[in-house]
């Protein structure tokens, strides 16, 4: 079975109130930017539409999440977006704060997407054009937990693997035997890459806040971990650390850490036993050029910047 969604359109945006007295918020920090409303009663919680936008260094917009706030807990539909691309990477409800309901998460698309404004005054929309994503997962959540069976599947958009997450089961994998297999992120390759990348969380969790970036060097921390018979993370070893950042070492731990019960574990001839993995955290200084060019002008720009990359082998 193929899974592709064949058109998006991000409904209106504007703001509305859902039967509370609010005030409306613009708020911009570097290069992300807010629009919601706030309780006139207490502005300190949000209620009623949600919309956050991001900037390029060349000043092009592009989504990154949109939903909505009841007294301060996230409600409703809500969509997120890989990182300056306005392309969409989950869809899902939420309910009292709490993931609810159907997930689905997307792929990424080989191209930006650009947003365009639709209608005008209270009546605008921002379209993304030409957007066309396949499908990389779907099921349900329960009080923020994954439950029953999630679909799984590959870039082509056919099904890849089932699992049960109540039983915590692999059900089917479309290569191979169930009987005979290596230990594997549940859902594949891409999310383990997009889960371990978030949870080391580099460029907002650690480069945002601690802003002196002179004592960082480029290198590389590894562990060692073993995933054993049950899925289950264990026997987490350092092999190296050339980085020799503390803060960055201890999230790279946790990261590595936070793996643990993702996994359905390493089967031979229907039984389960223990194989170990390296999670691999990377520190490099990158080159980058960026430009924009057009009938009447051209922009460029280069810099200088810490990068990581991260995976599992």
């Amino acid at each position: 079975m193929k899974k592709t969604l064949f058109a998006f359109l991000l409904g209106s945006l504007c703001l509305q109130a859902m039967g509370q007295e609010t005030v409306p918020v613009e708020k911009e920090k570097g290069n992300y930017y807010e629009e919601y409303h706030v309780l006139r009663s207490d502005k300190k919680v949000k209620h009623g539409s949600y919309l956050q936008l991001s900037k390029s260094p060349l000043g092009e917009l592009f989504l990154e999440s949109s939903g909505s706030f009841t007294l301060g807990e996230k409600s409703g539909l809500w969509d997120t977006y890989y990182p300056q691309s306005s392309q969409i990477k989950t869809r899902g409800y939420y309910k009292n704060g709490e993931k609810d309901s159907v997930w689905v998460h997307f792929y990424p698309e080989p191209n930006r997407k650009k947003l365009v404004k639709v209608g005008s005054g209270q009546e605008t929309n921002l379209e993304v054009v030409s957007a066309n994503p396949t499908v990389l997962a779907t099921g349900m959540y329960k009080n923020g937990e994954m439950s029953g069976t999630w679909e799984y599947y590959d870039e082509a958009g056919f099904l890849a693997q089932t699992y049960d997450h109540d039983k915590g089961l692999l059900t089917y994998v479309s290569q191979g035997s169930l009987d005979e297999l290596d230990a594997g992120f549940i859902g594949g390759d891409l999310l383990l890459q997009q889960y371990l990348t978030e949870s080391f969380d580099f460029y907002h969790g650690f480069l945002a806040t601690n802003k002196n970036t002179i004592s960082l060097n480029p290198g590389m921390i590894i562990f060692l971990f073993t995933i054993d018979e049950e899925g289950r993370v264990t026997d987490i070893t350092e092999i190296e650390d050339s980085v020799k950042n503390k803060k960055l070492y201890q999230r790279a731990l946790a990261a590595t850490q936070s793996l643990d019960s993702k996994w359905y574990p390493a089967r031979k001839g229907g039984v389960p036993y223990p194989v170990t993995k390296t999670a691999v955290f990377e520190l490099k200084i990158e080159t980058r050029h960026s430009s924009v060019l057009t009938d009447a002008w051209s922009l460029s720009s280069t810099s200088h910047q810490f990068s990581s990359t991260v995976q599992v082998r």
